[in-house]
């Protein structure tokens, strides 16, 4: 990235408290799953910020307090730390089962990570601190996907086995309540829930989906689905600006605005290897990151 553009995502991350809620300009940063990069998108086109090497394969992605992107390496087992600052780069915790998505928690010093347990079949929560990156696990009874909390501090968790999403215990790993019935795409086919956000405009659950592509969105008492569009599957990462509209990652590398009201889908950007995707703070900035700047 240039010397401009890092000092358009430094003034973009600074002016968190002072941007209105509902303002969305279509910024946020990318992981490349295949080309191992972390990339900044924006209205007007992409900028590499940085590679994510030693590790492989980055998945998912947030913002977390001081500005920090903490991100998942599926291939290798790793979450890593990228400061978009000065560009710099550590992995803080190693010897991860398949890591998938992160959460920022309530309270603001610890994120979860759903780590799938593919070769041990110890599927789990790992809760790391912040900024220590000591490691403690919390087992689960299925393979978790994406996970969001609401605005009650209720934690809940898509099961990429069993088609579905759990609300479930963040401390015993217990599952509390679960959708009635198996995800299914409107080609009744069964649809696998991929990444998860809470959206604080409609106070609904989104999720995107493996098989079909699918955006659906999900009652926090998981009373039922409905099928609100679909991009090129798999469907990847997905994120809210908190005013009523989504942004979804596809597989054919095209970043996706979904506007719930409207119920229209709108192709955006399209950013090498895309997987995962956060919203710059600053842009929308999400409650929890002001919360947790207030601490």
């Amino acid at each position: 990235m240039s010397k401009s553009g890092l000092w358009q995502v430094a003034i973009l991350i600074g002016v968190c408290l002072l941007t209105p809620l509902n303002t969305w300009a279509q910024a946020g940063v990318a992981t490349d799953y295949a080309g191992n990069q972390l990339y900044y998108v924006n209205a007007g086109g992409i900028s590499e910020m940085g590679s994510v090497a030693p590790g492989v394969n980055p998945e998912n992605l947030i913002f977390v307090l001081d500005q920090l992107i903490y991100y998942t390496l599926y291939g290798s087992g790793q979450v890593g730390v990228f400061n978009p600052y000065n560009r710099s780069n550590i992995i803080q915790v190693n010897g991860l089962d398949h890591p998938e998505a992160l959460v920022l928690e309530p309270g603001c010093a610890t994120i979860l990570v759903t780590v799938q347990g593919l070769t041990t079949n110890q599927p789990s929560l790992a809760r790391i601190t912040i900024p220590q990156g000591s490691v403690t696990f919390v087992p689960l009874s299925f393979t978790p996907a994406g996970l969001a909390y609401d605005s009650n501090g209720d934690l809940f968790v898509a099961d990429s086995a069993n088609d579905t999403v759990h609300q479930v215990d963040p401390n015993a790993g217990t599952i509390l309540n679960s959708l009635p019935s198996p995800l299914v795409s409107p080609n009744n086919q069964p649809d696998t829930p991929n990444e998860m956000i809470y959206d604080r405009f409609t106070r609904q659950l989104f999720i995107t989906s493996s098989v079909y592509g699918g955006i659906y969105e999900i009652p926090t008492n998981l009373s039922g689905y409905t099928f609100m569009a679909s991009v090129p599957a798999p469907a990847y990462g997905i994120i809210s600006n908190g005013s009523g509209e989504l942004f979804a990652a596809s597989s054919n590398t095209y970043i996706y605005e979904y506007n719930i009201e409207q119920e229209k889908l709108t192709q955006l950007l399209s950013v090498p290897g895309l997987n995962g995707l956060a919203q710059v703070p600053g842009i929308g900035c999400a409650i929890s990151l002001v919360s947790c700047k207030d601490k």
